[in-house]
């Protein structure tokens, strides 16, 4: 798996070389997410502002530098942390998102659009980096090998070559189903204001009890 994701990084470093706008991204710290169980992949929509940058430099060291930096992450590190740990009861650990942010670390983080955006989603351009970028997202998912994938309001502009594996997913009522070995979940963009950090944190962990646990991680 760790030959799989060098191969995939390697790939992004050269999209990068040849577009200045692309951002990369992928397992934040490797060693952490290869030894952690679950193994989880949030495939989000696309970067704030182009690059050329390194989204997993921007969780491992600088996240607190930018001072909207709850918008996105606060909910993600919440979410991260408590499926972490055994899908812990929401409680007090998540009234300070910024003491339990080192958890990133264990998770992985996509863009579908890697050119970046802006703080309002343009469809036209989301799904044309879809179309765009399908490979190597695609490359990105088998690499990582992720148990457990959160689709951050991305369901929709997914590429076709993955969404077309996922019919149990389309299928489903409860937004959650087995593809494989790998749970997706369909769930707003961490950055919703239409439910609370902790409805949206129960949805996931309630539905993760419901259909069954991953398996234990495998060795890199």
């Amino acid at each position: 798996m760790r030959d799989e994701i060098s191969k995939v990084d390697a790939l992004l470093l050269e999209h990068q070389g040849r577009d200045q706008s692309f951002v990369l991204d992928g397992a934040v710290d490797v060693d952490r997410y290869l030894n952690s169980t679950p193994r989880i992949l949030w495939i989000l929509r696309e970067p704030n502002g182009g690059g050329p940058w390194d989204l997993r430099e921007y969780f491992r060291s600088t996240l607190f530098t930018y001072n909207r930096w709850q918008s996105t992450a606060g909910l993600m590190i919440r979410v991260s942390h408590g499926l972490l740990s055994e899908r812990k009861p929401w409680g007090a650990w998540a009234d300070d998102a910024r003491s339990i942010a080192d958890c990133l670390r264990d998770v992985a983080v996509i863009n579908v659009n890697k050119r970046g955006g802006d703080s309002r989603a343009n469809w036209t351009r989301l799904y044309q980096a879809s179309l765009d970028l399908s490979e190597i997202i695609c490359q990105q998912v088998a690499a990582l090998c992720p148990q457990i994938v959160i689709l951050g309001g991305t369901w929709e502009i997914l590429p076709n070559q993955l969404k077309i594996q996922l019919n149990d997913l389309d299928n489903s009522d409860s937004n959650v189903a087995w593809i494989g070995d790998t749970i997706y979940v369909r769930a707003y963009h961490p950055n919703q204001t239409r439910i609370s950090h902790e409805e949206y944190y129960r949805r996931i962990s309630d539905s993760l009890a419901d259909i069954g646990t991953p398996p234990a991680a495998s060795d890199a």
